[in-house]
């Protein structure tokens, strides 16, 4: 068979080609004989991350609550909050789950604004004119205060520090310190992340309109983003407007996640949000490896929030292992963490 005809076969039946091969790689993963892969992953740990570090109290609370089974799912009670739908009205199959309710906690908690919302929502099939995905951005950070507030904390700790080498300065959980050109940030876990040849510039919000085509016609949108003060000029040649006043910023050399070029690059208190939280994250991973490890589960690789361990058959229990990956560090006390995993031959995704 021709590769252009096994192609089409396989869209045929599976939809997109190198979609359904890409699934199929992970269970190209399987456990050596007379053994089983048993694995657990974090249930939405950046999500309950970032509310303890926020101290986001209530969102912790419907985390705390779902998982004794006397709350509701925390994306259908968002999505009733910005919707305005009574929550006994909502359900998993309710379209407005993922609009209101996934889509933006998984894509607006860094503060990411229209542009965010709508890449996250490409991937989860969600489709919305720019002009709603701001009214659901607006209502998100209505229902966060605390979270906007973090993002407010971080950015003047960093411009602190910055300006006081030496001087430790605090956003709650979070210290940073700046040390020769280093500007280092210390997690509650205790382990320090670096802004290598961090100095301080000025920024300035700058914005466009933007078009868009949802069902055949054409919605008007909105992007925002912040650029260096110096390339205002080539911003404006882009179409892009400078919104407010200049304002203080971190340089720091790191990689553009977009280019994926190395260079200076622009801090804001959303994306030290981000760092801390998925910093945070990887550190209780870290522990979790560490206690299954000594509790017999050998650690043979990791994705993401997911530690896989490969037992002789019959060995353990998955509760056992569930168990063990969200007992937690002790400098965890008050985030709510919760595990679910699997126990088979082949690697998979549940």
């Amino acid at each position: 068979m021709r590769i252009i005809d096994a192609q089409k076969h396989i869209e045929i039946f599976h939809g997109s080609a190198p979609t359904a091969i890409a699934s199929c790689l992970r269970s190209l993963i399987c456990a050596s004989p007379g053994h089983e892969l048993i694995a657990a992953d974090f249930s939405s740990i950046e999500s309950r991350m970032l509310a303890w570090l926020a101290g986001e109290a209530w969102k912790l609370k419907v985390y705390a609550d779902y998982d004794a089974g006397i709350g509701p799912e925390f994306y259908l009670l968002l999505a009733s909050q910005i919707t305005g739908i009574p929550l006994d009205q909502l359900n998993k199959q309710s379209p407005e789950r993922q609009s209101h309710g996934k889509v933006p906690d998984l894509a607006l908690g860094f503060q990411g604004g229209v542009g965010a919302f709508q890449s996250m929502a490409k991937n989860y099939g969600v489709e919305i004119p720019d002009e709603d995905a701001n009214g659901i951005k607006k209502g998100f950070r209505a229902q966060h205060p605390a979270t906007e507030k973090f993002w407010e904390l971080l950015n003047d700790a960093v411009i602190e520090a910055m300006q006081n080498p030496g001087a430790i300065t605090r956003a709650r959980l979070i210290q940073y310190r700046k040390v020769g050109s280093q500007l280092f940030c210390q997690l509650p876990s205790g382990r320090s992340i670096c802004y290598p040849r961090a100095q301080l510039g000025r920024s300035i919000w700058v914005g466009k309109t933007t078009k868009s085509v949802v069902d055949g016609e054409i919605v008007n949108g909105s992007q925002q983003k912040t650029v260096n003060l110096e390339d205002l000029g080539f911003a404006k040649k882009q179409g892009w407007k400078p919104s407010g006043d200049p304002f203080d910023s971190l340089r720091y050399y790191g990689r553009n996640a977009e280019t994926t070029k190395w260079g200076m690059r622009s801090g804001y208190g959303g994306l030290y949000a981000e760092n801390v939280t998925q910093a945070s994250a990887r550190d209780a991973l870290a522990g979790a490896m560490l206690r299954l490890e000594a509790a017999g589960y050998p650690i043979v690789l990791h994705v993401h929030d997911e530690p896989v361990s490969e037992v002789p058959i019959g060995f353990g229990s998955l509760e056992e292992y569930e168990q063990i990956t969200a007992a937690g560090e002790p400098w965890l006390k008050g985030c709510p963490i919760v595990a679910k995993g699997w126990r088979g031959k082949r690697f998979r995704k549940d």
